[in-house]
């Protein structure tokens, strides 16, 4: 393609989906994920499992978000080796202000764990400079 004139190097221009890593944000909202719905939240898993997905539609809306989750379950985001968020790289890049505002309404303020928890999500990180 360089080749052809008046292509350089400055005629490309890289988008997001092909330039960014989601080795970050897959395991930090699959652990978030994991943690609000296994140690959180006081009711069984399945039943967490429902409370947090009522939360991200919320937020879904709150946040017009463009590329959502259609539906959540265990296996999105529990693996054998460490939890890590699976889905489209769109469905994950517009999952990480949702999960912001999802973790702030659930969380323990008062626990130092939740509130590292808390500054990861917030950033700065990948997840805030979409």
């Amino acid at each position: 393609m360089l080749q052809i004139e008046g292509v350089t190097i400055l005629s490309f221009y890289p988008d997001w989906m092909h330039c960014k890593s989601l080795g970050i944000d897959k395991p930090l909202l699959g652990s978030t994920l994991y943690l609000l719905i296994h140690y959180v939240l006081p009711g069984t898993v399945e039943g967490n499992l429902q409370v947090v997905w009522g939360h991200i539609q919320i937020e879904y809306d709150r946040q017009d978000t463009e590329n959502r989750f259609g539906h959540m379950r265990q296996s999105m985001f529990t693996t054998n080796s460490q939890p890590k968020l699976k889905g489209k790289a769109a469905e994950v890049k517009d999952m990480g202000p949702v999960m912001l505002e999802v973790f702030r309404k659930l969380h323990n303020p008062n626990l130092a764990i939740h509130q590292k928890i808390l500054i990861v999500l917030e950033g700065p990180t990948p997840l805030r400079f979409y």
